[in-house]
């Protein structure tokens, strides 16, 4: 006790709570003398309750994180728990997940630096370079348009129905539905057409989200990141098919196709107008089109293109644009018009 004191220059009620300590706990000489400078006068001031796993710590052995509440207190091996289980769920973003204690999300945007520097000093190396990978993540798929089209509260299918109104709400949903909405009305003036909506059906598909994104992960590997074959596009297909929700569910199926005027694949067009004409239930689809051609696709070959279009005008917009690959298309939209 009286090295202690001369050492670290404790005073004598600090150093005598230390030989308690290193008795009645199973931590390191360092943890218990932290402990002991940290609170000296009772039991419960230096050895701390982790309220997940209701065991005993020195504090040096709790975490507080920035955006945990003040009456949190759990352990270092709680929060390294939630963090390597969630790190190891690719579909989980790292952004949402919650300190086991009081479910305040555990690295929040505006202080991620500070709680991830707090972080790094609780993770192992492997960890820290997981850790700072799915920020990365997180941060380029946060300016992602795609993202917005990732269904919500862990659902895998998701459908939002949404009216014109004059009230509006600064959500994703609304964005989706103002992007449809003034392209719809642009493509129809471009052609003349006196169209309004009534709804706009919004699906949010897991499955169909992440097999649309590796395509054009594979498109931009292939011909770059700026190309224009890299980028996606929106586009329309009338069905008179009863049950549309389907296809939002399954996606469109080249196989299925019964007419194939211009070469096999699914039929899309630029201008709702066109589209209008093959049935009453419109479908409104994200696209890759990739490298295009003019000329007609036989059978399911495009000799080297990923798709080809009909008819586009001098902005290259497309009467008609034939996909062949289903993983070429999202369909995300059903809207209804008068």
């Amino acid at each position: 006790v009286r090295i202690v004191m001369c050492e670290k220059n404790m005073n004598y009620a600090s150093a005598m709570v230390l030989p308690g300590l290193l008795r009645s706990t199973p931590y390191s000489y360092v943890s218990c003398l932290v402990a002991a400078m940290d609170s000296p006068f009772n039991c419960r001031g230096y050895i701390k309750e982790c309220c997940v796993c209701m065991g005993d710590f020195p504090m040096s052995h709790m975490v507080e994180l920035s955006n945990c509440r003040p009456d949190c207190n759990v352990c270092i091996d709680c929060i390294n728990h939630q963090l390597k289980l969630n790190l190891e769920d690719d579909s989980r973003d790292v952004l949402t997940v919650e300190c086991p204690g009081c479910n305040e999300p555990i690295i929040q945007e505006e202080t991620s630096a500070v709680n991830v520097a707090q972080l790094k000093r609780l993770l192992d190396n492997e960890c820290c370079s997981q850790l700072q990978l799915r920020l990365e993540k997180s941060r380029v798929d946060a300016t992602d348009e795609l993202s917005l089209l990732c269904p919500e509260n862990g659902t895998d299918f998701q459908k939002i129905s949404m009216t014109p109104g004059r009230y509006i709400k600064l959500d994703h949903n609304e964005t989706l539905y103002q992007r449809a909405e003034a392209l719809f009305y642009r493509a129809n003036h471009k052609m003349n057409v006196a169209k309004t909506i009534v709804s706009i059906d919004i699906f949010k598909n897991r499955t169909l989200l992440a097999s649309f994104k590796e395509k054009r992960k594979e498109f931009r590997k292939k011909y770059g990141v700026s190309s224009k074959e890299a980028h996606m596009v929106l586009a329309f297909h009338g069905t008179p098919f009863q049950n549309p929700e389907k296809i939002m569910e399954e996606n469109f199926d080249p196989a299925k196709t019964k007419r194939a005027a211009h070469g096999h694949g699914c039929y899309f067009s630029e201008f709702p107008a066109v589209s209008f004409g093959y049935g009453q239930n419109l479908i409104m689809a994200f696209i890759l089109p990739g490298r295009t051609t003019t000329d007609r696709c036989d059978g399911r070959n495009c000799q080297g293109h990923d798709s080809h279009t009909v008819a586009p005008d001098r902005d290259e917009y497309a009467n008609m644009l034939v996909i062949q690959n289903k993983d070429q298309i999202l369909p995300c939209f059903i809207i209804k018009h008068q």
